[in-house]
């Protein structure tokens, strides 16, 4: 696997994450498609609880996905034309 490029560094240093610290990964893409990243095993603080997420660095955009690994274990609802997003508990 080759090593992810560096222009999403800038990300990991506002996360306040050390690259060297996180495993080498793919990350994968509904079109099937599949990049180089770096993941790392973090918290997400979603509607005043925590809750155990893998995140994957993507060093080919800007984009900030909430991932399946966190949304499977909570119900959201996405209200898109009103730019909503509803946790329920």
């Amino acid at each position: 696997m080759s090593q992810p490029n560096s222009s999403g560094s800038s990300g990991c240093q506002a996360l306040g994450l050390t690259p060297a610290r996180g495993v080498l990964s793919l990350i994968g893409g509904v079109g099937g498609g599949s990049a180089a990243t770096i993941a790392f095993g973090v918290w997400a603080w979603i509607d005043g609880q925590e809750h155990p997420c893998r995140l994957q660095a993507d060093f080919s955009g800007r984009d900030r996905i909430l991932g399946r690994d966190v949304m499977n274990r909570l119900d959201i609802l996405f209200r898109g034309t009103a730019g909503e997003v509803v946790v329920n508990p």
